[in-house]
């Protein structure tokens, strides 16, 4: 690595600028194998463990007798709790470079924890006369994260109608946690855990009107905590808190709700861009399961499809509730601006900023109609500024 380029990695990992070297490696057309490790050792710093683990894995064969992408491992394995496949990498990282004094004070912790004083003293001896410490492994940060299960308690303020009904709460989400560390091999299973946790906690206190935002921003909030804390990717984490909030609200219509299942494979197939999928899952269903609720995601899938007609024929059938919704103002004027009925697409789209005023794509799409489509200046700048007044300029 340069000796430029060295420096300014140094300089972000002093300052816990831990994301500008992850930005910088990802800018890079071809980077090596110090560039990538220094990316998996910031990734490891801002707690993005798994993947941190993605990059090191892609880098094995070149680590291998690196004493540093041993070291790199098994600290994400000790973040883990992983501590057996944490002990063979550091173990292997000392016997590449005995000198690796950050891999020596992790071991003589790890036995510590699990009170092994033989293995502690041989190693806190190893340690002696060696450099300084990475300043973020004391011991008392190491032996916190290591406890998180065992003295997790609920970190939002929730206005039980009982003691007992808090204890079953915090219990649920123990649950959760253990599931983490010891059940989870794959991603794809937290969104299906998360449905388990939600429909446990309607058993504790019922189901949750969407009136209460407080509450149930309160039990998504521990939710993100908990995922955040695992390491758990950024994607992986919003289709979570999507399922779960979902499972865990009343739905405004009494029977037309979504599998959470099922929505877990929506959303899978919308992520792929795979909208034919989702056409094909509707007319799969039973003529009595094709509600309002799986209609949304068809509209939708039709717009990306390009198949207008299709869309506009599922919005016409479900007006009668669609029509009261921002969004279902919303998508009918874009099906109209494909279809170039821009003064009908207006009109739709005017009362889609109406029910919501900070209504950001329904704002642009506006400006975007009086501009091309009807060719008035004066009203495009007016819904630019109405965009910037409701959108732009809320915190």
């Amino acid at each position: 690595m340069k000796e430029l380029e060295q420096e300014q990695f140094e300089y972000w990992h002093k300052h816990q600028e831990f994301e500008k070297i992850v930005h910088y490696v990802d800018l890079l057309k071809e980077p090596n194998y110090e560039q990538l490790g220094s990316k998996a050792s910031a990734l490891s710093n801002l707690r993005r463990y798994y993947d941190a683990l993605d990059v090191l894995e892609y880098i094995r064969d070149n680590g291998k007798q690196d004493p540093k992408w041993h070291y790199r491992y098994g600290y994400i394995m000790i973040c883990l709790e992983n501590y057996e496949k944490a002990e063979k990498h550091l173990l292997k990282a000392v016997k590449l470079d005995d000198k690796l004094s950050d891999a020596w004070y992790l071991l003589s912790q790890l036995y510590r924890y699990f009170g092994d004083l033989s293995k502690e003293a041989w190693a806190n001896e190893r340690l002696k006369d060696m450099d300084s410490i990475e300043e973020d492994l004391v011991y008392d940060n190491f032996v916190t994260h290591q406890k998180f299960n065992k003295n997790y308690k609920l970190l939002a303020n929730f206005e039980c109608s009982s003691v007992h009904q808090k204890q079953q709460l915090i219990h649920s989400y123990q649950k959760m946690i253990y599931a983490l560390e010891h059940v989870v091999t794959d991603y794809k299973q937290i969104p299906l855990l998360a449905i388990g946790l939600a429909e446990t906690i309607k058993t504790i206190i019922g189901h949750i009107p969407e009136s209460d935002e407080r509450l149930s921003v309160n039990l998504v909030g521990e939710l993100a905590y908990i995922l955040d804390w695992f390491g758990v990717k950024m994607n992986i984490i919003e289709k979570t808190l999507y399922v779960f909030s979902y499972t865990i609200i009343v739905e405004t219509h009494k029977g037309d709700e979504i599998n959470p299942q099922h929505l877990i494979q929506l959303l899978d197939w919308m992520e792929e861009d795979n909208h034919q999928a989702i056409v094909d899952f509707f007319f799969s269903l039973l003529p009595e399961q094709q509600t309002y609720a799986y209609a949304e995601w068809l509209i939708q899938a039709f717009i990306h499809l390009q198949e207008y007609d299709c869309a506009r024929d599922y919005l016409d059938k479900y007006v009668q509730i669609g029509q009261h919704q921002a969004f279902w103002q919303y998508w009918y004027g874009l099906v109209l601006v494909n279809q170039h009925d821009f003064q009908q697409a207006k009109d739709y789209l005017l009362k889609a900023v109406d029910l919501e005023k900070n209504y950001r794509e329904a704002w642009h799409l506006l400006e975007y109609v009086y501009l091309h489509g009807l060719q008035d200046l004066k009203m495009a700048n007016w819904a630019r500024e109405q965009r910037e007044l409701y959108c732009d300029n809320m915190k």
